[in-house]
């Protein structure tokens, strides 16, 4: 929490207030320390809230035409000396200020600032010249950027728990829509909230708020389209400099670290980010959790070569819940107990990189094969009968989970939320964010588009690391391939060069250029077991699994088919039904309803008096 704000501007005629100062004095607690304090500063009719010592927090006032600006900032800018040079801020090595940074970033671009940022940011700029409000977020969604409009105000901030203690927000209601995709896919939407009223901007778009309460959003990057494979006339060079670009960025983001932390869970992109590492001269660990079905006691840690290996029990998951109670959005995967392990084994060491997004933009999830064939089938017989996903003929929700699949969402979700069981109902419907429909979708490209769609709505199956890491005070994680730049180089490359089934001559070149290990002296480890999950809600979950769906708070909710529920644990418990899974979501889901209604953000309290409020100056 050492770099997340909160902020409020009044609109059309609204006055701050004592209310207002009581407010943000509220935050300051959560937010400060008795070392690192909190501060408000004041801008006309906006109110700033963040720790400034860390860059989260500047004010403007000499940098020219755009006059007296304000800013909050959240996360890193990975080009801090490339903009220093250009701007002709500091002394181009990266060590001019964030805040200024970015400001006079602004200040040269405007509103189309977004596109010269690289990093994982989400911050919001007021002008009290002109009583408008800017507001952006990385271009793939690392760092969220909430608001609440109310009827004289709008807040804002980098974190949802925070806005949910401002005294003007009376509820938190969860929005039953964003439910009903958690419990399709252990995740929430990229582009919502999960509590009503509450919203946020989307991955690589902007928000303009003016004093007149009128809301804009602009989309200021898109990933690049891919070439047709005749115009790539090398694809080994191709290949090569992709290399090099992956190269780049890895080097950059472990800037001041001797080593990485590279967890190879089953990723061929993982695999390639960790000989990236190797081939700069950092010392890579690639640690090992293996998970065992009962109790030993405490973990067992042992070093082998130059690898951690560790065993998790039960326990993980039971931590893994305490840290899902604190987040923002819930999120249900068993990556989540994968995720807590690193944390409670202390397997990482040095920087943690991830190699998230890098299997989607290689091509190398075989669903995508999957997915073109089913496409290549309903081609064939539009209107033909498909078979329903499992999980979409369960009872578990009061409502026709089926059905709101296809009547709530827009045709993006749904191709999203069913896949391959709803491609027949879809092949008329467009994707315009993604420049292209499934009726101009053949099964050549079909991969493509699948996989374009996960890195617009999936990326919080591996962005909620960054949660794990906040819930245990680590550093965040770095994402390579989702710096933008080569993001858009892996784009570009045709999809014959990629992934594993293409039948071309070239097939599977850029992968195994980027995993061939060469003299680098880094070996990949064995991979980690999977997480034994239906033994352990048999065995040592099966008490806590009991008393939570028994709970009073469980069943109130009224959100479940009480008796359906019931059958699934009996039938899980019995063995007729391995449903360890979906249980394990309904778990998470519980502990993140309970910690959103109820708590206050964790943080040491601020001392009361370190408490500091100025007036923003010109």
């Amino acid at each position: 929490m050492m770099d997340d704000f909160v902020g409020l501007m009044m609109l059309r005629d609204g006055e701050l207030d004592v209310r207002d100062f009581r407010a943000a004095s509220t935050i300051c607690d959560l937010l400060g320390s008795r070392n690192e304090p909190a501060v408000v500063r004041r801008f006309d009719r906006a109110l700033l809230v963040g720790r400034q010592s860390f860059g989260g927090l500047g004010v403007a006032g000499a940098f020219g035409a755009a006059g007296r600006l304000g800013i909050c900032f959240s996360g890193s800018i990975d080009n801090r000396a490339e903009l220093e040079k250009q701007l002709r801020v500091g002394r181009g090595d990266g060590s001019a200020g964030v805040c200024e940074l970015v400001l006079r970033a602004y200040e040269a671009w405007g509103t189309k600032i977004g596109l010269r940022l690289r990093g994982a940011f989400s911050f919001a700029i007021y002008n009290a010249v002109t009583g408008q409000l800017f507001a952006a977020r990385d271009q793939f969604g690392i760092r969220p950027l909430y608001h609440l409009l109310l009827a004289d105000r709008v807040l804002f901030s980098s974190r949802l728990a925070l806005l949910t203690e401002w005294s003007e927000v009376k509820r938190r209601e969860v929005d039953e829509d964003v439910v009903l995709h958690y419990l399709a896919f252990g995740y929430a939407p990229t582009d919502r909230s999960p509590l009503r009223s509450f919203a946020k901007i989307k991955p690589g778009h902007s928000m303009t708020v003016r004093r007149t309460g009128s809301v804009s959003e602009e989309r200021y990057w898109q990933l690049a389209p891919t070439l047709q494979e005749a115009l790539i006339r090398s694809p080994d060079k191709v290949a090569l400099e992709l290399r090099d670009k992956l190269d780049a960025v890895v080097l950059r983001q472990s800037a001041g670290h001797d080593s990485i932390s590279v967890s190879l869970n089953r990723s061929p992109a993982s695999h390639a980010v960790a000989l990236s590492a190797a081939r700069s001269g950092l010392s890579v660990d690639s640690p090992s959790i293996r998970f065992i079905s009962r109790k030993k006691g405490k973990a067992i840690r042992a070093a082998q070569g130059s690898r951690l290996v560790a065993e998790a029990d039960s326990a993980v998951a039971v931590s893994a819940l305490s840290s899902v109670a604190q987040f923002d959005e819930p999120f249900g995967q068993l990556d989540a107990i994968r995720f807590q392990a690193f944390y409670d084994l202390n397997a990482a060491s040095g920087r943690e990189m991830s190699a998230g997004g890098g299997d989607e933009l290689l091509l190398v999830q075989k669903r995508y094969g999957k997915f073109s064939a089913v496409l290549a089938q309903a081609k064939s017989a539009r209107g033909s009968e498909t078979e329903k996903q499992t999980f979409h003929q369960t009872k578990l929700f009061k409502r026709d989970l089926y059905g709101d699949l296809v009547g709530i969402f827009s045709d993006v979700h749904r191709f999203v939320m069913a896949g391959p069981a709803l491609a027949h109902a879809l092949i008329h419907s467009p994707i315009d964010d993604l420049g292209t429909s499934l009726e101009r979708t053949t099964p050549e490209n079909g991969a493509e588009v699948a996989a374009r769609v996960d890195l617009q709505y999936r990326t919080p199956m591996f962005l909620s690391l960054n949660d794990f890491a906040r819930a245990n005070d680590a550093k965040p994680p770095v994402f390579p391939f989702l710096d933008p730049d080569l993001a858009d180089a892996c784009a570009v490359i045709p999809s014959a060069l990629k992934g594993y089934d293409s039948t071309d001559a070239h097939a599977g070149i850029l992968l195994s250029t980027l995993t061939n290990s060469g003299q680098t002296g880094f070996s990949p480890s064995a991979v980690a077991n999977d997480v034994p999950i239906d033994e352990w809600l048999r065995t040592d979950l099966r008490e806590l699994m009991q008393d939570t769906f028994a709970s009073t708070s469980f069943k109130s909710r009224d959100l479940f088919n009480l008796p359906w529920l019931d059958r699934l644990i009996c039938d899980h418990l019995s063995g007729a039904r391995q449903s360890g899974a979906q249980l394990w979501s309904l778990l998470c889901l519980d502990r993140w309803l309970v910690g959103i209604q109820s708590r206050r953000t964790k943080s040491v309290a601020a001392n009361p008096m370190s408490v500091a409020c100025v007036e923003g100056v010109a």
